[in-house]
């Protein structure tokens, strides 16, 4: 009887006013790499193959009003929901968006589809920043306030999260403690983005989060302009933030510009970004500053089917007493998507 009275209220919602345009669509991505390294070792070298990523993306809507979306992705042997969320559009100034999804913080990490990415990794400060923020390939769970203004030409997003994204606070009423997870604080978001005309973007973003049980506090922060002029495009994005700890606070910061220029089916970049993981200090490998440089020449063979090849400078700033390493990355990707 249950069975039929929810199958009853879903065909209502269904076919009620302003769901009959129900809308599902789906996508996919594979990739492969080859990539080599220079490096230190006995051998001066690593060589290898590895099926790097594996995504399908379900989507759609119903009406103008409801939309949904779902992620899944196999990402070095490790398959993982990275999205699951619904969102309601009051009007295009506000909606409301639930779930798992990625958060309004460096634009570089809001670009989660591998598919649109120029270079086959993000720069090393925006793969940071989403480490020390305890994300989930730039995801966390929460809630979202969301809009346009000015015909789309500026947008807004304000968000709500867990503080730990794989720790999510699920009470159940059989066990007498209920709270099964060390999720206990807060994480709030927030950007800002202006496109004045077509092929210009830039805007900030800032966000905080407090652990209370470990006394934790994260706050970053950052900036980006993007041009994209074809067969020009040029971007530039600042990221900075600091985590504080009872042992103390531990700054970071960096920067990443692209330069890219299409010839018909090949795409030209080039690729400067540095990360300086702790102000006036080293890590623990020794590095004081990280400098890469990443040369990429992109192929688009058809609508499907993309090749990659990067090389990457690696040229670290070394602390006192410690060797330069020998790091340069070589990568070959061959990437298809439906």
């Amino acid at each position: 009887m249950r069975r039929c009275v929810v199958l009853v209220i879903m065909m209502g919602c269904l076919l009620g006013k302003g769901w009959a345009a129900a809308e599902f669509n789906v996508r996919g991505l594979a990739q492969a790499w080859l990539s080599y390294v220079d490096m230190t070792n006995q051998y001066g070298y690593e060589l290898g193959f590895n099926v790097n990523r594996v995504r399908i993306n379900p989507y759609g809507g119903f009406g103008d009003r409801f939309q949904w979306g779902v992620e899944v992705g196999w990402d070095e042997n490790i398959t993982r929901l990275l999205d699951a969320w619904l969102s309601y559009r009051v009007n295009d100034a506000i909606a409301l968006r639930i779930g798992q999804f990625a958060v309004p913080g460096a634009r570089s990490g809001g670009l989660t589809w591998s598919g649109d990415l120029d270079f086959i990794e993000r720069a090393a400060v925006t793969s940071k920043w989403g480490d020390y923020n305890r994300l989930l390939n730039y995801r966390a769970v929460g809630v979202q306030v969301e809009g346009k203004m000015m015909k789309d030409r500026v947008q807004y997003t304000l968000m709500l999260a867990n503080p730990r994204t794989l720790q999510v606070f699920s009470p159940s009423i059989k066990d007498p403690f209920p709270i099964n997870t060390s999720n206990y604080g807060f994480c709030a978001w927030g950007n800002l983005r202006v496109m004045p005309v077509d092929g210009l973007d830039f805007g900030a973003f800032y966000g905080y989060a407090s652990e209370d049980d470990t006394g934790a506090k994260r706050s970053s922060y950052g900036a980006h302009l993007y041009f994209v002029f074809p067969p020009w495009k040029a971007k530039l994005e600042y990221i900075a933030g600091e985590n504080e700890f009872s042992s103390g606070t531990t700054p970071y910061d960096g920067v990443y510009a692209v330069l890219g220029y299409t010839l018909g089916r090949v795409e030209l970049l080039v690729r400067y970004g540095f990360y300086a993981p702790i102000a006036d200090s080293v890590n623990k490998d020794g590095v004081k500053k990280f400098n890469n440089t990443t040369l990429g020449v992109n192929y688009r063979a058809n609508e499907h089917v993309k090749l990659q090849a990067n090389y990457v400078i690696r040229d670290e700033i070394m602390a006192e007493g410690f060797s330069d390493y020998r790091n340069n990355i070589f990568y070959f990707s061959c990437q298809y998507t439906f």
